[in-house]
């Protein structure tokens, strides 16, 4: 699998798994600047089934959707960082390799994602979690 890191315009690749990084708010998952561009491509619908899934953005967690043509990604993995203060360098690689998997197991073979804000990319999604193309 093919893992592909952006920044500033992950959400305008196509692919077919766009990672979407997600620390766990206080009263709901902090999609951030990416997640929120999916969000409004999607009407919403991204919060509403996060939420409805009793998605967190806890640590290691994921939720994988289709986005039905409406996003250049044929699907978005939201990948689970934990809450603001807890998100360290092994928060964002168990975050990344549960999300590699994710994508994988959907049938992904091309992955794009952007590094958190104020973090670097893991070097290695996961330790083998990304596949072949992890952590370019």
């Amino acid at each position: 699998m093919e893992m592909r890191w952006e920044t500033g315009r992950a959400a305008e690749e196509q692919c077919d798994a766009l990672v979407i990084p997600v620390r766990q708010g206080s009263a709901a998952p902090e999609l951030g600047s990416v997640g929120e561009q999916a969000d409004a491509a999607l009407d919403g619908e991204l919060a509403r089934l996060a939420a409805e899934a009793r998605f967190t953005g806890k640590v290691g967690t994921t939720f994988v959707l289709p986005t039905l043509g409406r996003l250049p990604a044929r699907r978005l993995v939201l990948a689970g960082l934990g809450a603001e203060g807890e998100v360290d360098r092994g928060a964002v690689r168990r975050g990344w390799g549960a999300a590699a998997a994710a994508a994988r197991e959907a049938g992904a073979s091309a992955v794009v994602s952007g590094p958190p804000q104020g973090l670097p990319r893991p070097a290695a999604a996961g330790g083998g979690g990304a596949g072949a193309g992890g952590g370019r």
